[in-house]
């Protein structure tokens, strides 16, 4: 999805021969307007549903990896309620990265796989 981004003018993403959305680099990933997404580590361990409990947004915990992965349509609101919760189940942060959406993460939003699955 990398050289898709660097030499791609036009994308279209398809699945199982379906095509799911399709345009240009920049219309792609603006399609969701200020979507952020936070990629993180814990230094304690979750317990095994804790990411279900309550917020808004859904957390993509990867266990193998101990790392988790949230998209945020309203950073400046939702950061603070994600720290919150953190707080609230006495969690803290090993890792903490704030990145733009990529093309990967489009895919994965649409179709719910990763690209080799």
């Amino acid at each position: 999805m990398e050289e898709a981004e660097k030499l791609c003018d036009y994308i279209v993403i398809m699945d199982q021969g379906v095509i799911l959305t399709e345009g240009t680099l920049g219309f792609l990933l603006n399609e969701s307007k200020g979507e952020k997404i936070i990629e993180f580590t814990l230094i304690n361990q979750p317990g095994k549903d804790i990411f279900n409990q309550e917020p808004a947004y859904k957390v993509n915990w990867d266990p193998y990896n101990e790392s988790g992965m949230i998209r945020l349509e309203h950073f400046e609101t939702e950061l603070p309620q994600f720290f919150e919760f953190l707080r609230k189940y006495n969690l803290q942060l090993k890792n903490f990265e704030s990145r733009r959406k990529t093309l990967d993460d489009l895919f994965i939003t649409l179709t719910g796989k990763h690209l080799h699955e």
